[in-house]
Order: C-alpha cells, then structure tokens, then sequence
C-alpha cells in the first residue's frame, strides 16, 4: 500500500484574516456610532465565524478547571442575552450586550495573537 502523502499549506491566511476583521471591526463601529444594532449583530456574527477556530483551539488548551469559562461558553452566553433583549425591544441592554459580545471576540483575537501585542515599556522600541 503506497503511503499517502502529507500536505502542508504554502499561504499563511492570518494576515488576511487580520485584514479582514479590521474592516469588520471599523463596520461595527460604524453600525454602533449610528445606532444601526441589528446590523452591528451581524456584523459580529461575521467577526464570530472569522474567529471560531481560533475559539476552538483556545478553548481547547485550557485546563478542565477553566473549561466553564471557555470562549464558547462566553459566546452562547452573550447570543442568547442579546436574543432575549431583542425579543424584549429592550434597546438599551440589546446594546450592552452586543457590546460584550464584541469585547468578547475582540478577546479571542488578542488571545490568538491577531490583535494588539503588549512589551514590557522597559523595552526599546526598535
């Protein structure tokens, strides 16, 4: 039996996928700065599929202790609030948790190393 040959990927898709949640982050502050909440919801419905693998393997390298705070257990958490504030009509909270919703995702990106990276300030800039 001829042994099957292992594929490696030659393209690295994170810088597009950084690229890509950029604009899906400057959308969202665009939906919220003009009060448009359903489609800042969709908007972080396209922020959550960009980074649910990212989800997944984060959530994956935790600890049992830590597995009821994994970042899907925080995502269905803030679907299903957002959902019952928009079933309420109330705007206000339906808000506040697209709000964390996004500070959620925003997390997951900062965890997987696609977003903003800290240095100690001692450090050089160069």
């Amino acid at each position: 039996m001829e042994e099957e040959e292992k594929l490696i990927s030659q393209f690295n898709d994170a810088i597009l996928q950084i690229q890509r949640l950029d604009e899906i982050w400057k959308e969202c502050r665009r939906c919220r700065e003009k009060g448009l909440l359903l489609v800042w919801k969709w908007k972080l419905d396209s922020a959550e599929l960009e980074l649910n693998d990212d989800a997944e393997r984060l959530d994956g390298n935790k600890e049992d202790n830590e597995k009821k705070t994994t970042f899907a257990t925080k995502i269905n958490n803030a679907d299903r609030e957002i959902l019952i504030a928009q079933k309420k009509k109330d705007w206000t909270s339906f808000y506040l948790k697209l709000f964390e919703k996004e500070k959620i995702l925003r997390s997951i990106q900062n965890s997987a190393g696609k977003g903003g990276k800290l240095k100690p300030e001692d450090d050089d800039w160069m």
